[in-house]
């Protein structure tokens, strides 16, 4: 009696994937990262506390030094949500690479914030690459907690919020560790003579998000790059800062 040898047949293995295991050269993933934080919650939370705030800050009848306060956390909470964007592309890169590493695929990850671009549309190089890439979203931590998205509460915005992790929560705790005194002294005075310009809330939001898509590795690469972001970002959150002085002292 003779028996059938066992054979053993090989995964086959997608072109792609064989292609991108010898790969050396960087592979880039654009990421809107604007269009993320909307659907995670964050961008209608930050932008309701900070309606919030700032009606609260029309009363007339409000202490001076309780519409200081009222100014202040509403910058800080502009920007937080700035760098929780700019951090939460660097959660997404390093989720991304070992996403990649778990396919065999070495070659270095580069993520890149396309808010900003017109269309924000991003063409992946293959459907491989857009599908490893859309798994390490529910991978990133998000920067507030450095965990995964929860949904349990409905959005990761909400969870957040209960949780003591919504932008105004982080704003009044950082507040109340300087004593009750508005930190002014955390970013660097900004003045007209230092800077030769005026922006408006809106044109503040657009700056921040273009600041966004300069990377951490750019900064560095570029002369004085991240030098020269910090005294913009500094002048936005005086400009913000000044803005909400003088329209509270012009009702008076």
């Amino acid at each position: 009696m003779t028996t059938a040898t066992p054979t053993t047949t090989a995964p086959i293995e997608l072109p792609e994937l064989v292609a991108l295991r010898a790969r050396t050269e960087p592979i880039v993933l654009g990421v809107h990262v604007d269009r993320r934080f909307e659907q995670l919650g964050l961008n209608a939370q930050a932008r309701l506390q900070r309606g919030e705030l700032r009606a609260r800050s029309y009363d007339h009848e409000l202490p001076a030094a309780e519409a200081q306060e009222l100014a202040w956390l509403e910058a800080e909470i502009l920007r937080r949500h700035v760098e929780d964007q700019r951090e939460y592309l660097e959660l997404y890169r390093l989720a991304a690479q070992d996403v990649f590493r778990e396919h065999g695929i070495t070659a270095s990850i580069e993520a890149l914030n396309i808010s900003g671009l017109p269309g924000g549309a991003w063409q992946f190089e293959n459907t491989l690459i857009r599908t490893l890439a859309e798994q390490a979203h529910e991978r990133t931590r998000l920067p507030m907690t450095w965990e995964p998205a929860d949904y349990s509460e409905g959005s990761p915005a909400d969870t957040l919020a209960l949780d003591g992790f919504d932008y105004l929560s982080r704003a009044t705790r950082t507040l109340a560790t300087s004593s009750g005194t508005p930190p002014l002294e955390a970013a660097p005075a900004a003045t007209s003579a230092t800077y030769a310009f005026e922006l408006s809330e809106g044109e503040l939001m657009q700056l921040a998000m273009l600041l966004g898509l300069v990377s951490t590795r750019e900064r560095a690469i570029a002369a004085d790059g991240d030098a020269i972001a910090r005294r913009i970002e500094a002048a936005a959150d005086s400009v913000l800062h000044a803005e909400r002085a003088a329209h509270r002292f012009s009702r008076h």
